[in-house]
């Protein structure tokens, strides 16, 4: 009897361990997003006003805020969800490191912001294919649509005869249109994650 009670205790605490995990797992699902999209928006807002203001080319060092923002905050997240595991984080993780890594490249190395936001976009879309989140897939989609704006713009006020001053004005909403997208496809469906599945969670 002793016996029979103690393997049910042990399968009642693995119950409860693994229902643990994928709690913690949902109610921080959204953070990522979060902590990436908020660290860039911030970054990219003070290049913008840097470029407008023509700080100089040091400030374009500016960017590598970024990752290391953005590691930093990761590993404070994980830290706090340590032992929360999903089929959806292991094939995320991956993906995301691929895309924000190549995206981040091409950002340092030739500006092009409609390539940077495509490929987090389409990463936005992955997500919430794989998560089975529409908010997820709808953001990724706008953000794709979105993507046009930038080279549209620069197309239609950039001419042979525009000076320095206005290059550098537009090169700054340039900037400020990048930032206004990354909010769409990371910050908004951030939020909405976290709200979903912590309302999911109190409800369970």
């Amino acid at each position: 009897m002793e016996k029979q009670l103690t393997e049910t205790q042990s399968l009642e605490l693995i119950t409860a361990m693994i229902r643990d995990s994928r709690s913690r797992m949902a109610r921080n699902s959204g953070i990522p997003f979060l902590i990436w999209g908020y660290v860039t928006v911030v970054v990219a807002i003070i290049e913008a006003v840097a470029t407008k203001y023509q700080l100089g080319p040091t400030w374009q060092l500016g960017w590598m805020a970024i990752p290391l923002f953005g590691i930093s905050g990761m590993r404070i997240f994980r830290r706090k969800t340590a032992g929360a595991t999903s089929r959806h984080k292991r094939i995320l993780t991956p993906l995301w490191i691929t895309l924000g890594t190549t995206a981040f490249i091409i950002s340092i190395t030739t500006a092009h912001y409609p390539t940077v936001t495509l490929l987090l976009s389409v990463g936005c879309v992955i997500s919430g294919i794989v998560m089975a989140e529409k908010s997820l897939t709808a953001c990724g989609i706008s953000g794709i649509a979105a993507s046009a704006i930038i080279p549209l713009h620069k197309f239609f006020h950039v001419t042979s005869s525009t000076t320095h001053d206005e290059y550098t004005n537009i090169l700054a909403a340039y900037v400020l249109i990048f930032a206004a997208i990354i909010a769409v496809i990371m910050i908004i469906p951030g939020h909405i994650l976290n709200r979903k599945n912590n309302r999911a969670c109190s409800e369970s």
